[in-house]
């Protein structure tokens, strides 16, 4: 069988939730599957981890000269001429070429609740993208029951389509450390005990203004300096978690540490 899988999110280098998601997906089917054939697509070259030793994982760089749009782009004209038995996408967009089966990860529809945490452009793009993937897909994955009684709920996706597979954990990377670790990677990043620590994309979605809100109450009951520190890229409508942070009377003890490397987050 010939099973066409979306890499270019595992690829990119600053991983979040859906790219770390992709990663160890295709890492774990490297372990499991040796007698499929699969093409991994990607818009560059895959990293060196990412790229497989097993002879029937084969790497598909697919170029797309407008840079955005890839999937609909690129993609779509590489399943046009070269059509998979079994398409993957490992999120909410399917090329507008569909494969002979054709299966999504969906992993929630937090915007139809708080649409107003997304901009225009990313709500466009979630409703299309879900729109399609409930229409076409022979089979959706989702993470959990409530986000798969939600995507029935609002897009009338016969029960039989989904599967929830949940999330898993790397157990390599996640376990406790060593103390002495642990004061070494705090020093190296100037935190100072004792602290809170948020580490997720700075999203309005992620309710980090809430956050903020309740290290604002806490520190008026608590009279002792704490640290509040957040770990995560910036995201659009950035600017009104940096006005909450700024209108803070802690605000000297809400640190925002951007991305940081994988390797450092355990500690």
């Amino acid at each position: 069988m010939f099973i066409g899988l979306d890499a270019s999110r595992a690829n990119r280098p600053q991983k979040s939730g859906v790219e770390w998601y992709a990663y160890h997906l295709l890492h774990n089917l490297f372990k499991i599957d040796s007698k499929n054939q699969y093409f991994l697509y990607t818009e560059k070259k895959l990293t060196a981890e990412l790229r497989p030793d097993n002879e029937n994982f084969k790497e598909r760089i697919v170029r797309w000269p407008l840079g955005k749009l890839w999937t609909l782009g690129g993609l779509s004209l590489e399943i046009l001429f070269n059509k998979p038995d079994i398409l993957f996408i490992p999120s909410h967009t399917f090329p507008l070429v569909k494969a002979k089966k054709n299966v999504i990860s969906w992993h929630d529809v937090g915007y139809k609740y708080y649409p107003e945490t997304y901009t225009r452009w990313e709500l466009a793009s979630l409703e299309c993208g879900s729109k399609r993937a409930a229409k076409i897909a022979d089979a959706i994955i989702t993470i959990s029951n409530s986000s798969k009684e939600d995507i029935m709920k609002h897009y009338r996706v016969e029960e039989s389509r989904i599967k929830v597979i949940y999330l898993g954990c790397n157990h390599e990377r996640w376990f406790p450390r060593e103390e002495s670790a642990v004061k070494q990677g705090l020093l190296a990043n100037q935190i100072d005990s004792p602290y809170f620590i948020c580490i997720g994309r700075l999203a309005l979605r992620k309710n980090i203004i809430g956050m903020i809100k309740i290290y604002n109450s806490f520190r008026k009951k608590i009279k002792r300096s704490y640290n509040l520190i957040l770990v995560g890229k910036p995201s659009a409508l950035n600017e009104e978690i940096e006005a909450e942070i700024n209108h803070s009377p802690y605000k000297s003890e809400i640190r925002r540490l951007g991305w940081l490397p994988t390797d450092q987050l355990p500690l």
